[in-house]
């Protein structure tokens, strides 16, 4: 099932602390909102990436305003905006993860592809599509330049600027 042409609409309210549904909640709406509970889940990172992308090629908003909305870090942000723009949405995968389209990130398009259907058909883990890239993944990590950042969850290394805190 799929969402793209509907909207993403909830009956009863949502607020950062829980969903309170309506009284008269039907099992068919309940059974949607799940859905759309896991395509938010799903599509976060994606989304914010996205929408990053939006505001600097229309508003000339870089990162201020993305700040302010999501209080993540600036680094966290760089990081969804990179995959997003190296992973065009026609290559993302419903199947899969935001972390295993993460790790082909850096990769040319038809790498990407290559490794994309792997995981699918293959149930490849984000540890397995790393050795694939890099087989030499058992050697000790190289220690962080100066100026550069890792993501706590994926290991993915970015350079920070001056603003950034992470």
């Amino acid at each position: 099932m799929t969402l793209s042409n509907s909207p993403l609409s909830i009956p009863g309210k949502l607020s950062p602390t829980g969903w309170e549904p309506p009284e008269d909640l039907t099992y068919e709406q309940w059974a949607q909102t799940g859905y759309v509970f896991k395509v938010f889940e799903q599509a976060t990172q994606w989304a914010i990436g996205d929408w990053i992308r939006v505001g600097e090629e229309r508003f000339a908003h870089k990162y201020t305003q993305a700040l302010d909305a999501t209080e993540h870090k600036k680094g966290y942000l760089q990081n969804m905006v990179y995959v997003a723009e190296n992973v065009e949405p026609s290559r993302r995968r419903e199947e899969l993860n935001w972390s295993q389209h993460q790790v082909v990130a850096s990769l040319e398009a038809d790498q990407q592809d290559e490794l994309l259907e792997r995981a699918v058909t293959e149930g490849l883990t984000v540890p397995q599509m790393r050795a694939i890239i890099n087989p030499r993944q058992e050697d000790p990590p190289k220690p962080l330049e100066p100026g550069q950042a890792e993501c706590p969850k994926c290991q993915f290394r970015f350079r920070l600027s001056e603003n950034n805190h992470v």
